[in-house]
């Protein structure tokens, strides 16, 4: 397993994805997801331990000492934004779709599908804050309130998690939505797994047209 324990100093640390005006007002800070005029629906997520995280697979790893996560978009004690991975992304679309045709729909989102296990946050001893807010929307370019935060992970989507916890949090603030332990939860996507492949084409006959 891994540990991230203090900041400098032996101080408590402090995880930010966020930039900010010259005043360092945060109702005037330049969004980190905006910066060089690239609007990413990931960007702005921030993590005690990972702030964006597809298909990833996490055990016996944690978080200590952890004083402030500050993001634009998805903030969490343990990892902002932790999502389902596509086939694409592992390179395997031809062995998948094979399984696929064996044991069905769901064998694809097990294989791209985040596991966090026995992975814990630890906040310092005044406790930890989570903040989500200020996310600038890409056709606008104003400011919407679509910021997620969560004790342990800010947006979680379509994947797995066992003996997993959070301790020692002060207070956690989302826009959008806000949990002691997720901020979101949603279950996994199909047409995300097979973005980017021909597998979908197949799913659809698989399933006998959706």
């Amino acid at each position: 397993g891994c540990m991230v324990n203090v900041g400098e100093g032996n101080q408590p640390y402090t995880v930010r994805a966020s930039a900010h005006a010259a005043s360092n007002v945060p109702g005037e800070r330049i969004n980190a997801q905006n910066r060089d005029a690239v609007n990413g629906t990931t960007c702005g997520s921030g993590g005690g331990f990972v702030g964006y995280g597809t298909a990833i697979q996490v055990e016996n790893c944690a978080n200590e000492n952890l004083l402030l996560v500050d993001a634009t978009s998805y903030a969490g004690g343990f990892g902002g934004y932790v999502t389902i991975g596509s086939v694409a992304q592992l390179g395997n679309a031809g062995i998948l779709g094979q399984i696929a045709s064996v044991t069905g729909i769901a064998a694809l989102l097990d294989c791209a599908a985040s596991i966090l296990k026995t992975s814990y946050c630890q906040g310092a001893s005044g406790g930890y804050t989570v903040t989500a807010f200020d996310r600038v929307s890409g056709t606008t370019g104003s400011w919407t309130d679509e910021g997620m935060a969560g004790g342990f992970i800010g947006n979680f989507e379509g994947s797995h998690m066992e003996g997993c916890y959070a301790n020692h949090i002060d207070t956690v603030r989302g826009e959008e939505y806000a949990g002691g332990f997720l901020g979101r939860m949603v279950p996994g996507d199909v047409a995300k797994v097979a973005n980017g492949t021909s597998l979908i084409n197949d799913i659809i006959k698989l399933d006998g047209g959706l």
